[in-house]
């Protein structure tokens, strides 16, 4: 592909090079006239020769294909009807060659031997019997049966097993689509203990972790007995849902997206699209956080997930089982509930839920209490409050503006409902506040406020207090 983007002459003369077969002769100087494979440049200049084309062309879809179906030089595209994607193969093609790009090596799902696609001599067709086999982006494809599969084995021999020796095979399993996640966390697991042990990359690893690491090799053969169908959806789709699952554990944290298809014939197909694992951190955290990263990193999937679709569902749901985040995630205040400058309550997502604010049981600080002298009840309630007293200073510290005072904005007008950062809070507890008036400095700039709360009048500096929406802000 490289070879194909011709460099302007002007250019030419960065890509230089100084040869001789023969020491005895001497240097030549050649100039390359196309893009090198190589340098830091090359796969942008070849990638933007493609947009370039799909910025030119006239035909919508041929430009959607070109722009949002390539991987550098690997076409990856669909269509609900034979007949209409044969039709957008044959643009493509016709497109792509006026800039030099002739496209090689098809592969389709469903056999086309009568069509005119395949008549023509710009297509060359590779076999689609029933063992017939390619790879796309690193996956293996099965052409007849439309399924993904995974071809990996370990050399299993007399090698001295080392990090390096690890780490070079772990790499072979290529799974841009997680869907060996769970397999591949037990490999990623194991990698972060080699860090903790801080061994060298060609030391021999402990005889635990020796052990781990042959039980995981001798199981990869199991991979290629894994067939995942590459169709989501369902054949005749009535109804189409998208479910995001997070989870998290002391070891890792991940998400993955199911696509639920409700038939015209009332079936019902489920398929697994995408998922995300990670490691958890070297530094000991606590459960909820780690739930909470899971649900940080189920957001981002299907944030991503999004972008590379064309078509919408028509139900999308977030799924965690974490008890605990979900109580603190729902407790927090979003707006006042009414204009009356008495009326210290928020609304809360817990409102739309249950209809109420979301209330604690009473209970003694746990926090600085050492953990053998707990119950089970109350080290889970030292961990719910270890939570609470993090992620509350945490979610008032994102929702504050932070500036330096460069310039003068609003005043906060009185009236207007904030929540007061404090310390030592009980979970679920929020301090809330309605501003009675502001103290401007001499430089006529407010950076304290009095503020009424329910046991009175406070004073309060700007850092420590969050304004709530108002209808004003809509």
């Amino acid at each position: 592909m490289y070879r194909q983007c011709l460099v302007h002459e002007d250019q030419r003369d960065f890509q230089l090079i100084l040869w001789r077969d023969d020491p005895t002769e001497p240097l030549g100087v050649y100039r390359l006239n196309t893009v090198t494979y190589g340098t830091a440049s090359a796969p942008f200049l070849s990638c933007r020769c493609l947009k370039q084309l799909a910025i030119e062309c006239t035909d919508p879809d041929v430009t959607r294909v070109i722009s949002q179906d390539f991987y550098v030089d690997d076409m990856i595209t669909g269509c609900d009807n034979k007949e209409n994607l044969l039709d957008i193969c044959h643009k493509v093609d016709r497109v792509l060659r006026s800039g030099c790009f002739p496209l090689r090596k098809w592969m389709l799902n469903f056999d086309f031997k009568d069509s005119v696609l395949q008549q023509s001599n710009s297509f060359k067709i590779l076999s689609l019997d029933d063992n017939t086999s390619s790879k796309t982006l690193g996956v293996g494809w099965h052409h007849s049966s439309d399924e993904f599969h995974f071809n990996r084995h370990f050399s299993q021999g007399d090698e001295i097993i080392t990090k390096r020796y690890m780490m070079s095979n772990i790499s072979q399993i290529f799974d841009p689509l997680g869907l060996l996640s769970p397999f591949i966390m037990i490999a990623k697991i194991l990698l972060q203990k080699l860090w903790l042990l801080k061994i060298g990359w060609d030391d021999r690893v402990p005889s635990e972790v020796e052990k781990i690491w042959d039980r995981f090799s001798s199981s990869v053969p199991i991979l290629n007995d894994i067939r995942i169908p590459r169709h989501v959806i369902g054949t005749s789709p009535a109804r189409r849902e998208l479910h995001i699952f997070c989870d998290a554990s002391e070891c890792a944290y991940g998400a993955c997206i199911y696509v639920r298809t409700l038939n015209h014939d009332s079936t019902v197909t489920v398929r697994l699209y995408c998922s995300k694992g990670k490691v958890a951190p070297l530094k000991p955290v606590s459960v909820p956080r780690l739930e909470l990263c899971g649900a940080l990193c189920g957001a981002r999937l299907y944030s991503k997930f999004r972008e590379s679709l064309n078509f919408t569902f028509d139900n999308i749901i977030f799924w965690s089982d974490s008890m605990i985040i979900e109580s603190i995630l729902n407790s927090r205040p979003l707006n006042p509930m009414t204009s009356d400058p008495n009326d210290f309550h928020p609304l809360s997502p817990a409102h739309f839920l249950v209809g109420r604010l979301l209330t604690a049981p009473a209970t003694e600080q746990l926090t600085d209490v050492p953990v053998h002298r707990l119950t089970r009840y109350q080290r889970l309630e030292q961990i719910r409050q270890h939570f609470w007293n993090r992620w509350s200073k945490e979610y008032i510290s994102e929702l504050q503006i932070r500036t330096k005072w460069s310039e003068h904005k609003a005043d906060l007008q009185a009236g207007t409902m904030v929540v007061i950062k404090e310390d030592n809070i009980p979970p679920l507890k929020w301090k809330i506040g309605r501003i009675v008036s502001t103290r401007p400095g001499k430089d006529g700039v407010s950076r304290v406020a009095d503020i009424q709360t329910a046991s009175g009048v406070i004073r309060r500096a700007f850092p420590r207090i969050c304004p709530q929406f108002t209808n004003q802000d809509d």
